[in-house]
Order: C-alpha cells, then structure tokens, then sequence
C-alpha cells in the first residue's frame, strides 16, 4: 500500500511539472520567448518550467478570486495544461529537454571516476531528500501558514482574508502551487513538488555555469558545493517557498545575462516576468526587483553611453515586474485594506494588530517583524558578521556550507579585476542579493540564490588552484571529498528516521506522535491533543487553539494568537464577567491551551471564570469545553 502510494505522489509530480511546462510553453510562445530561448542549448525547457509555474500559479490566484476554487477544477487545469505541452511545447520543451538529457548522459558517462563519484553522491543524497519529503509534514512555518492558507482556500472554494491567520496575506506565489498539490493530494505532494525545485535549480546552476565557460567537471563540483548544503535536506522535506524563489531568480539572472549580450527587449522582458515570480514569493524580494532595476539602468548606461537609453531599459524592466507581482498588493488593499498587510495597520489601514495584549511592554507585531528582518540596529555589522557565523556560529543561520565558501572568498574577489565580464556579472548579482539577504532574513536558506550562484565562481576557483601543483589539486580532492562524505552522513541522520512511516512500517499518528516532538522540539508536542480533538469533539466544534500549527486539525478553528490581537474586543478580552461572551460571539465551543504558551493572561481570565470543563490532558495540552453562559448583546 504504502509503494502505491510513493508511486501515485510521484505519478502526480510528473503531472504537475508537464501542466507547469505547458503553462511555461503557452507564455513563452504568446510573447516571442521562444524564440530566444530556443537559440540557447538547454534553456527552453528550463524557461518554459521556471515560466510555467509562475503562469500555474496566477492561474490559480485569478480562479481563486474568481470562487471556482473546487479540486475537480484543479483536476480540470492540470490535465488540460499537460495536454497542451504535448502540442505546444512539443519542439519547446520535449524535444529539447530530451536532447539536454542525452547530452548529459553522455559527458557524464565521460567524468574521470572522482567527479563520477561526487555526480553520483549528489544523486543519492536527492534520492535521500525525496524519501524525507514523502513523509507527513512537520515544518514550523508550513503548519502555520504555508498550508493554512491553501486549506483555508479549498474549504472556501476561493481566495479568502483569514484574519486569524494574517501571514497569509503576504505575497504568496508560492503557496498558490501548494494549493493545487495540497487539492490534487495532500502536503506531501507540495513537498515533493518542492523537493523537485531543488533540483531544477541544480539545472540552473549548470546551464548559468556553462554560460560563464565553466567545464563540465567544474560544473559537477558547482553543483555539488550548492546541494550539499546541510539545509537543502531540511528545506526538501517541507513546503517552504526557497527552492521555488531560488529557481525564479536563477532563471531571471540567466535571461539578463543574456540581455546583457543582445540587449533585445524580449530577454529584458523575459527576465523582468521571474523576477515578478521571485518579488511575488516572499516580501522582502521586492528589494531584489529595485536592486536588479538599478543594475539594468547602470549595464545599459554602460552599453549605450545614454542616460536616456539606460532609463528606458530600467523602466521597462521595472513596470513589467511591477505589473505582474501588484497583483498580490492589489489583492491584498481589496481584502484587508492595506496592501502590505500586516505591517503597518496603524499607518495604512487594515485590521489593527494589538501585540500589547500579549503581555506588558509588547510592541505592535510590525513594528517587532521589520525590525527583526531588517536589524537597524547595526546593518553595516552585520554584512561582515555573518561570515563569520556561516562557519563558527551556524545555529544562529540555521544550516551549515561548505568551507570553501569562504575560504575561496578572496580568489573569488581577485576574479573581480581578471575574469571574463560574464563571470563578473555573476559575482554583481550575488553581491547584490547578499546586501539583502543579510538585513533581512539571515538563514541559510534564505541565502540559497546567493549560495547557487557563488557555487559558481568557487568551483571555477577551487579548479584553479589545483592546476597549479599537484599538492594543491590533492588538498582540493580531499577538501571536497571529505565535505561531500559529511554532507551524506549528515542526509542520511535526517532522512533515516523518515523512512519508517515512507514504507509503510510506521503509522502517520505514530511518526508526528514520535517524529514531531523530535523535529519541532516543544511546538508539536500537543498532537496527542489534536488527535483527540480530531477523534471526540462533534463535527461542528469550533476551537480557540493555542498553538499556530493547525494544519493537521479537523475541526474548525481560530489560532488564539491572532484572535487576540485582531479579532477580539480589547477592552473585553481580559475581562473575566464579558471574555465568555467574546468567545461566543466567534462561535467557540472549546478551547486548547498549550501550557507553554505565551498567552497566559488569555488562559488566567479564562480559568478564572469557572465556565471551563476539561476534556483530556495531554503532554503539553488541555482540551475544555465551555460551559453553558448567557451571551450578552453587544452594542
């Protein structure tokens, strides 16, 4: 049963990606990409994917908007999109994506054994990482919101507000495309189709890495240096949004450097289309469509000598990526009133956000987020500090690189004033995401598109120094061999423990019941409470749940964190003879209280009003009903 189903999620991921290449093929063709991408071994495909899972993803939004969000339609998308690749992307995307293949197939076949083996260790530890992805979801965010939103979507039938979970209002390119696997299946499938963004992006590493006159050799260690990052493995077994953005960027870069060849108006346009896809998967990459506008204005300055020129150029790759990723602030001002909610409700509108109620000396949730991912106390620091703490502090970046990294950094600078111009370019670019990447969210995986592209230019180091004596070129082969035996060990303590509940042996309740405490430390230990939840409370129970990570919960709830601070009356909510009342005004008939939780004066004033009957204790959670109590009229 269980291979069955290891088979079906795998028959579904290759749906997903041939509705995604005929979604890709249809853009790409409607707008003269084809054209230009087909010149260009190997790019159309990978244009046509990256484009393609854009295109699916508004496609969804806009039949989300519309309130036909049903699965059958989904069903109906997916395999109408896959009919049309085999006629529209047949020349496109098929032929050339199997010519691809067969090309490296056969250079490949043609590595000296040590880069045979480090391809081939590469390959098992993405064999690793698809079996991690197969099992239950357990990520923190994931549980939170990054499926929150899509299940919230699909009970609705459409693109709703969810006040009680107010992350869901960010830009959400990426979790579009969890709706669809999570309609089609579950969020095991949005995490293998997750798992598989990882690996276009390896293709983009190889395709960016050839443009820049990299070998193929040297583009094995490129690849390998990148996908051994210890985080790869915990990102691939989660529905988080980085592989995805990572891919949309990657593609962006590739389509500029090649603006940057032709200056043709299409790459330029082509580009500024992922981008949108990139700025569109998370907020803080909105800096990244400012940033590469300037260095479209100051490349083509650079080209034509002409202000005006170079304007024209920045404008159009500005209002193109700012016309497609709008949509999700348009969206976002219709819903809730404000269109980068929740920040900033007090200033530009929307629901407004009360963290004081949380506690004594709480500042407002926005004000506490942008001043977390932006670190205004000391950015500057900050862009040198964190070198230091990829390598002798990586529990605060969670994850860990490879030395070579940093220890090729200065090599990588010197290729600055003596490297072709297009390996230059690619030095420009991860420059600028590593300006933002720092000041904002400074983990690991956040810093995938930096890591990808200097994955590039460390390679190319790390082979220039082995040519220079034969001592150096073993000291390499030890360095990467001894990384690449690490990273393995280290995918296979993460996957191991998965295995059991992929085959079969182990049962979904078992593993979160086991898995999720190990996993999520404090914050999944109240299953045990959910499942009762899930088991005893009547069908039209609805539950103030303490705990954010709803995703496994059967009956209708509302997250106690954002109940308080946007939905219930704060001069009721604390008041022990009135705070019944606001409970019954949402409709809640039960609440679980998660003993570790932050919200204590909530559960005090709720205790202290004797109108709660406790159902089941569990590790960390207690489940009560709410007594009978006279609701009150509200004026």
């Amino acid at each position: 049963m269980a291979a069955l189903i290891v088979a079906w999620r795998l028959i579904e991921l290759t749906l997903f990606m041939t509705a995604a290449a005929g979604a890709g093929s249809i853009v790409m063709r409607s707008f003269g990409f084809d054209r230009i991408a087909g010149s260009i071994p190997g790019a159309a495909p990978l244009f046509s994917l990256s484009v393609g899972l854009g295109a699916l993803a508004y496609s969804i939004l806009a039949i989300g908007l519309l309130g036909l969000l049903h699965v059958w339609v989904i069903w109906a998308l997916i395999l109408t999109l896959g009919g049309l690749s085999l006629f529209v992307g047949r020349d496109l995307f098929w032929r050339q994506a199997g010519s691809s293949i067969r090309c490296l197939w056969v250079g490949a076949t043609r590595l000296p054994f040590p880069f045979l083996l480090v391809l081939l260790a590469t390959g098992a530890m993405a064999a690793l990482n698809l079996a991690a992805a197969l099992s239950p979801p357990l990520g923190i965010d994931d549980l939170s919101y990054h499926f929150i939103g899509p299940q919230r979507y699909l009970e609705a039938h459409k693109i709703v507000f969810i006040p009680d979970a107010f992350l869901t209002s960010l830009p959400f390119t990426m979790e579009m495309l969890w709706t669809v696997a999570i309609g089609m299946d579950s969020g095991e499938l949005a995490q293998v189709i997750n798992w598989s963004l990882g690996l276009i992006a390896l293709f983009w590493i190889a395709l960016i890495g050839r443009h820049a006159g990299l070998r193929l050799r040297e583009i094995t260690i490129a690849v390998a240096l990148y996908y051994s990052i210890s985080t790869i493995t915990h990102v691939s077994e989660t529905g988080v949004i980085e592989f995805g953005a990572t891919v949309f960027i990657l593609a962006c870069v590739f389509g500029l450097l090649n603006w940057q060849r032709e200056y043709r108006l299409r790459w330029l346009a082509l580009a500024a289309v992922l981008m949108a896809f990139y700025a569109g998967s998370k907020l803080p990459h909105v800096l990244a469509l400012i940033a590469f506008s300037g260095w479209v204005f100051g490349a083509g300055w650079w080209h034509s000598r002409s202000f005006r020129r170079a304007t024209e150029w920045a404008f159009a790759f500005g209002i193109i990526s700012t016309g497609v990723v709008g949509i999700w602030y348009v969206k976002n001002w219709a819903m809730s009133g404000n269109p980068v909610y929740p920040f900033f409700p007090s200033e530009l509108g929307g629901p407004p956000i009360r963290a004081e109620l949380l506690g004594p000396g709480e500042i407002t949730f926005s004000d506490s987020w942008f001043r977390s991912i932006l670190h205004v106390e000391n950015p500057i620091w900050r862009l040198f500090f964190h070198l230091y703490r990829l390598l002798l502090d990586p529990g605060k970046v969670r994850g860990h690189i490879s030395p070579m990294f940093l220890s090729a950094l200065p090599f990588v600078i010197a290729m600055v004033f003596r490297s072709r111009s297009r390996m230059r370019t690619i030095l420009a670019f991860a420059l600028l995401l590593y300006l933002i990447w720092v000041p904002t969210t400074f983990f690991i995986r956040t810093g995938f598109p930096v890591l990808a592209l200097m994955s590039i230019p460390v390679a190319a180091v790390v082979f220039e120094l082995a040519d220079r004596d034969r001592f150096l070129k073993l000291t390499m082969a030890v360095l990467v061999g001894m990384w690449i035996a690490t990273s393995m060990l280290n995918v296979l303590r993460n996957t191991v423990p998965t295995l059991p509940v992929v085959v079969g042996y182990q049962s979904t309740d078992d593993y979160l019941l086991t898995r999720g405490s190990e996993v999520a430390s404090d914050s999944f230990v109240f299953y045990d409470a959910m499942r009762y939840m899930n088991r005893e409370l009547p069908p039209d129970a609805r539950v103030l749940l303490w705990d954010s990570r709803g995703y496994y919960m059967e009956r209708p709830y509302i997250f106690a964190f954002e109940f308080i601070q946007t939905m219930a009356d704060p001069a009721r909510i604390y008041d022990t003879e009135t705070v019944m009342n606001e409970l019954r005004r949402f409709g809640i008939t039960h609440v679980a209280m998660n003993q570790n939780s932050r919200r204590l004066q909530l559960r005090q004033t709720l205790e202290d009003t004797g109108q709660l009957n406790c159902l089941y204790q569990g590790r960390s959670t207690v489940v009560c009903a709410l007594m009978s109590y006279p609701v009150e009229n509200d004026s």
